[in-house]
């Protein structure tokens, strides 16, 4: 029995819709509204979707799904940042050279923002707007004092705003009270180790999080200090009134590469193991003659996700993306969709592991909503079609 329904829902750059966008399941097609939405009806499942960003040079294909409501996303972030400000005015208690600190914006989903301040009576905080419209959430407070190395050792002041209005069509400003900071928090211990493959020990850092769904990028903003080295030692806010998520980020090279962020906690072993990355099996590298029936396979790598494979054309900005949980695919399921045949060229491609999914499905629905993720790089390849 066939298994016959609509199929509607999104496209975005990161967290921005993507507009315009070319969407098509077998001879079915549409494009994308001004919002990212689509929607195509009488479709047999399950089915592969492709996305043509013809703007951006890239196509994307999603493979062998069965869900009606979809959520996807482009590689490409070429809309710009949506970015709107809320100017601080601060108490002049807390404006000292022991004191450090961090204002959070936060509508406890996917609008996150981060500013530092020290030694400034007023600071800015800016926030990237999916859509550009008026966001309401929560303004938050952390000031904390800091050892030579630059890592917390104290808490000394918390506050929090609730149901503020966030407009990006106006200037944003806020003032907090001696009385709304005036919460002294206590602080614990949380340690745990990472277990990796030998690896040079790249970037790392913790993060507070406020939200329980993925934060993507990680930076001197957000970051409260350095879980370095394969053991970690962090020091967290206890008696706040706000929960939040203690994450740890990890970056590691082998010749590939993993970046990983994983939640933590107080009075936990905290054990986490780096997640292997694909290895590449065939063709060999600097194939020639490839064409749609050559078989192009991978290992698996660890841990459970999407396997996101990245194809790459020389001498163009043109970037192809397949989208599967299988090790293998041809070059069918790029050929002649969207910038013609892709004979006679040549080509770099590789494998990026995107957990933690459980399934295509899984994936395209909630694309945004686990705060602990990771991704695995191969090493890279080249290969050529034939003429």
């Amino acid at each position: 029995m066939i298994n016959i329904s609509d199929v509607s829902g999104k496209v975005f750059y990161g967290e921005h819709p993507a507009a315009n966008v070319k969407v098509s399941i077998g001879v079915e097609e549409t494009r994308t509204a001004s919002d990212g939405s689509f929607q195509l009806k009488s479709i047999n499942f399950p089915y592969n979707i492709t996305l043509l960003d013809s703007a951006g040079g890239n196509v994307s294909v999603f493979k062998n799904l069965s869900t009606g409501i979809l959520n996807l996303d482009l590689i490409n972030f070429n809309t710009g940042y949506n970015f709107v400000s809320i100017n601080f005015t601060l108490p002049n208690k807390l404006l000292n050279d022991d004191l450090h600190g961090k204002i959070i914006f936060t509508d406890g989903e996917n609008v996150n923002g981060y500013a530092n301040f020290n030694n400034h009576s007023e600071t800015a905080l800016y926030i990237n707007l999916p859509g550009y419209i008026p966001v309401t959430g929560k303004i938050i407070l952390l000031t904390y004092k800091i050892n030579s190395s630059g890592n917390i050792v104290s808490y000394e002041n918390f506050g929090v705003k609730e149901n503020y209005l966030l407009n990006p069509e106006k200037i944003n400003y806020f003032t907090f009270t001696p009385k709304e900071v005036a919460t002294n928090p206590g602080e614990v211990t949380v340690s745990g180790s990472v277990i990796n493959p030998p690896a040079n020990d790249g970037a790392s850092a913790y993060v507070l999080s406020f939200s329980d769904k993925s934060i993507t990028e990680i930076s001197g903003f957000n970051s409260f200090g350095g879980a370095t080295g394969n053991s970690f030692q962090v020091t967290i806010p206890t008696g706040i009134s706000e929960p939040f998520n203690t994450l740890i980020y990890k970056q590691y090279y082998t010749g590939s590469f993993s970046s990983e962020l994983f939640k933590v906690y107080p009075d936990s072993p905290n054990v986490h193991y780096v997640n292997v990355p694909a290895v590449l099996n065939t063709p060999e590298n600097q194939a020639t003659s490839v064409n749609n029936a050559t078989l192009f396979s991978f290992s698996e790598g660890s841990g459970k996700g999407i396997n996101e494979v990245i194809i790459k054309q020389y001498n163009t900005s043109i970037v192809y993306r397949i989208l599967t949980t299988s090790a293998s695919f041809t070059l069918g399921d790029i050929d002649q969709s969207g910038f013609g045949s892709i004979i006679n060229n040549g080509f770099i491609w590789s494998v990026r592991k995107i957990g933690v999914h459980d399934s295509m499905n899984e994936f395209v629905t909630n694309r945004l909503d686990n705060a602990e993720w990771f991704y695995t790089f191969s090493s890279d390849r080249e290969f050529f079609t034939h003429p």
